[in-house]
């Protein structure tokens, strides 16, 4: 089976001329892309889809190991190589990332200039992101003035 999977994935990818990490080309998968934009393949019988990053992972350099997940070096969803590929903590995925999380991570002062030390943060308890203990207790002290509350 593995003789197999090897050839098939082999005719599933291509190396892309202009998109490249630490230089070597990203390999665009050609086959099924789905919803966030990552690559996927269909092997056995019942036929399974599974994610073809992680399938090229295996193929090349092993098995995942437990509780981590694939990050892509490279920033792109597409892309198979597995040199692209590390195995990291789903937090380390997540903060090494462009998204609203890892944005917040990265900040280290507020929208109004307050450096970010252990005294002046705030972990909203809700979403978990990080305030200024500073502008938020001004906005409490404004409001109880104009209010009297």
């Amino acid at each position: 089976m593995k003789g197999t999977l090897e050839k098939k994935l082999r005719l599933k990818f291509e190396p892309h001329p202009t998109e490249m990490h630490l230089g070597h080309p990203c390999w665009r998968w050609t086959d099924s892309v789905k919803g966030l934009g990552y690559g996927w393949l269909r092997i056995g019988n019942p036929s399974k889809a599974l994610l073809a990053h992680r399938l090229m992972y295996e193929q090349y350099r092993g098995p995942i190991p437990e509780g981590l997940s694939l990050d892509h070096l490279c920033r792109n969803k597409w892309c198979v190589n597995p040199d692209h590929l590390e195995a990291v903590t789903h937090r380390t995925n997540v903060l090494r990332g462009v998204g609203p999380t890892a944005i917040n991570a990265r900040m280290t002062h507020c929208r109004n200039g307050h450096e970010f030390t252990p005294e002046t943060i705030v972990i909203d308890k809700k979403y978990g992101y990080k305030k200024c203990r500073i502008c938020r207790d001004r906005r409490r002290r404004e409001y109880h003035l104009k209010y009297g509350r």
